[in-house]
Parts: C-alpha cells; structure tokens; sequence
C-alpha cells in the first residue's frame, strides 16, 4: 500500500510533464522510502529502473546492459561496453517520446567508476539535452548528494534541472501505519519513531506501545536499535564523536558550550561536527522567534527515533545486551513517559499548523513559525512559549500539553500574558491538550473568537 507522498509526486509530474530533458535528484534518509516513491511515480510510464550494486563498474554495466536489452526488446544479452553507450542509446531511444531512466543508489555508481559523473555531463551536453529523456538520481548518503554531486564543485553543476529532498513523514501520514490504534497512542508511537516508513513499520498496532518499545526498541537483536549508529556509520568516517554530540544533547545539553564540556572537545572543533549533524537532519539549532543574537542558540535532536534510542535504550546498553528491556522500561521510562513525549508533541503541533497553514485554515497566514523564550521584565523570570507564527501585523501564540490532566483557564491567561513579549496587534491562542479542557475554559471560549482548542482527536480531522 502506498501511503502519502501526493505533494511529491506532483512535483515529479511536473518535471515528466515538460517537454524538454529533465535531470532531477531525489535523495533522503536510507528507509526514508524513495523507491517507493519512484515505482510509484513510473507506474504505466516508459521507464528503466536501475538500482546500482556497491560493486565494480562493469557489473553495474552488465546489470543495465540486461534492463536496456529488456526494455527495447532486443532479445539479446550484449553488454554495452561503456556508460556512454548507455546514454548515447538512451538518447536515441527518447528523440521523440519521454523515456525515463532512474539511476538508484546514485553513489555507488560514482564510487565504482571516479569518472562516472564527468562521462554523465558530457552525455548531457552533447547528446541528451536535446532529447526528451528524464534522468532520475535517488541516493541515500546525504553527505554525497549534496557535497558531491549538486555542489558548484561537481561535474554535474548546473546540469541537475530539480532536486528533491525526501523529508520523513509528519505526524498525520505516520498514523497510516497505525489503524488499530487511538489517536494518542499514533501520537506517541510518531514521537517515538519518527516518520520513516521503514521504522513505522515495525511497531505492531495489535500491541501496545509499551510491548512495541521493548520488543522493537529496547532489544539488541533488533533493527531500531541499530539505527542511530548504522546511519552514522554509513554517512561518516568517524561516528565516535558525532555520537558521543548526540547523546550529550539526548542527555539534556542544549548549549554549545554544554555539549562541548561535556564531550572533551572545543567549542570551535564541536560545532564543526555539529555543523555537519545538521545537514544530515539528525539535530537543528534553534533561536527565539525574531531574535538576532547567538547568545541563545539551543541544539535538540531533530529525529525522533535518534532521540528516544540515545535517551534510553544506548544508555543502558548493557542492560539491554543481558535481555531485560523490561526492567529498563519500567525503572527508566514509565514514569518518564510522558514528560518525554511531551517534548516531542510540540513538533506535532507545529506539522498540524503547518497543514493548517498550507490549506488557508489558520486565522491569518502564518509567514513564520518558531518558539520563543527569554526574559520576561514585568516578573524578572524566565518565559518561553512552545511555538509563536506571526506575519507583520498578527501573532499565532501556542501552548502544547500532553498530560494527564485538563488544561486550565489560568494557563490561557498566562499564555496571554506572555504573548506580549511577541507583541503583535491582532492576537489568536490555539491551545492543544492530550486530556481536554476545564469547564471554565471552555465556557471562557465561547466568548472570544481569539481562542482555539485541539484535542488529539482534531489533529486527525484535517
């Protein structure tokens, strides 16, 4: 079953739909479901899908001389003796119809032959421009794509006529996986593993939560424990310190100078591995909402499986390796629970209001979101609020709870006042509470026309 993906595709259609060559790179997280997406996109159309082996130049060769031959009807098995032939017979097979050539796993093909991305300009310049082929280049290693291959310093440079980022699943698309679930166990099971398609798939909707996370997660034997490392391994030479960044942030360090005492390093020399964890999106830096000094900048884990692996199972890893996930679970996680998913419910607030935003929904559009915290001069305190959408003239400003207790008139008012730290003219309070809302809330809001209140079940009503 093929789930979500729609904007996509579209975009994919766009490129097919033009008459001219097109070359467009899609890459993303490995699991991230980019395949998926490209059988999905050639379905009922002329195409050629190759996926590239981590071997020599000549099997890959071999390999797409069998699909060519196939694909044209040839009825022989010759092997094209180079890749130019490949693409000197591409570009005489696609002079008067769109002929679709996907090239997945795109690195592997540059590793096997240094060459590869020099002989695919040249085909491009002389042979192909003119043709009515449709290049597709997937790949898993970020760090290749975007370094490498669609860089100024690749060969490719100005060849590439779109380029995809493939972003995991939001909150909404995740719970497809999830039928048999309530809507706060989607929420938690999405807070837990994030949105690769891959990792949604291995938690169980027949089981709880809790029996998912000890079997799957707090299990050495098992692929989500793997994850956070076998990623780092893939993507860079030296795991070691970018691990050891990750869990000092999972731990609760969120400032520069934090994290860096705590893994032994410089600053200067941290953030520079930091640099790099940030264009793989495995964390992000964040400043208040219209701030312009550094002084506040905060790192977090940008993936929730990453997060929730370092913040429990890597660190007890030894318990784990003995068998007794269920111990772990029950002396470090129950009672942590829901703390722990709360901070990751504030992502799926704002992938709600981003929905809401794109479809017009939202009291005015929302030309940037963010959090905001600092000083609050009136009470000499520290304030902070979980996300802030303004434009010039109005202020969106969000309180995110997942408790196990009724969100209160009082805590409205606060919001309120904290608002005026993000002074905006025109004023609106959306509130979203795992276990609803006090009488005295509700009757408040039948007042005002400022006021919105989400439950879990209307993040699924979109």
């Amino acid at each position: 079953m093929f789930i979500g993906r729609e904007y996509e595709l579209n975009e994919l259609d766009k490129f097919y739909n033009r008459e001219q060559f097109q070359f467009v790179t899609l890459y993303g997280r490995r699991r991230v479901g980019k395949t998926y997406l490209i059988k999905e996109f050639i379905e009922n159309k002329k195409a050629i899908f190759f996926s590239a082996e981590e071997s020599t130049d000549y099997i890959n060769l071999r390999r797409i001389s069998s699909q060519l031959n196939e694909f044209m009807n040839f009825g022989v098995n010759a092997v094209y003796q180079s890749w130019e032939d490949i693409f000197n017979t591409l570009a005489d097979i696609s002079k008067k119809e769109r002929i679709i050539l996907v090239l997945d796993e795109f690195p592997y093909l540059q590793n096997a032959n240094n060459g590869f991305m020099s002989i695919l300009q040249h085909s491009i310049d002389h042979r192909l421009m003119n043709t009515k082929a449709m290049i597709i280049a997937s790949g898993s290693s970020i760090s290749f794509m975007e370094n490498e291959m669609i860089s100024h310093k690749s060969p490719l440079y100005g060849r590439v006529t779109g380029q995809m980022f493939l972003k995991p699943f939001d909150y909404y698309d995740a719970s497809m996986f999830f039928n048999n679930y309530s809507c706060e166990e989607k929420i938690e099971a999405y807070c837990i593993l994030g949105g690769i398609p891959q990792y949604l798939k291995k938690f169980d909707d027949k089981k709880n939560i809790k029996a998912n996370i000890i079997e799957y997660i707090l299990n050495a034997n098992e692929e989500l424990f793997e994850v956070p490392m076998n990623t780092l391994k893939q993507e860079l030479r030296n795991p070691a310190v970018y691990n050891s960044i990750i869990e000092a942030i999972a731990s609760g360090s969120s400032r520069l100078n934090e994290i860096s005492t705590k893994i032994g390093v410089p600053a200067t020399t941290a953030l520079k591995y930091m640099d790099t964890l940030m264009r793989l999106h495995i964390i992000k830096r964040e400043v208040p909402i219209l701030s312009d000094t550094k002084k506040k900048t905060i790192y977090s884990i940008n993936d929730h499986l990453f997060r929730f692996v370092h913040a429990y199972a890597y660190r007890y890893r030894s318990l784990i390796e003995m068998g007794m996930g269920e111990a772990v679970f029950e002396k470090n996680i129950k009672n942590d629970y829901y703390k722990y998913i709360g901070l990751s419910f504030e992502r799926v607030c704002l992938e709600y209001l981003i929905r809401e935003n794109k479809e017009l929904k939202l009291p005015f559009l929302v030309e940037k979101f963010g959090r905001w915290w600092g000083g609050n001069p009136a009470t000499k305190k520290e304030e902070e609020i979980d996300i802030v959408g303004i434009d010039k003239n109005n202020g969106l400003y969000v309180e995110c709870k997942y408790r196990n207790e009724k969100f209160k008139l009082s805590q409205l008012k606060e919001l309120m006042q904290k608002s005026n730290l993000v002074h905006r003219t025109n004023k609106y309070y959306y509130i979203f509470s795992k276990s609803g809302f006090s009488k005295e809330l509700m009757d408040y809001t039948t007042q005002v026309n400022n006021v919105k209140l989400i439950t879990p079940r209307d993040l699924f009503k979109i």
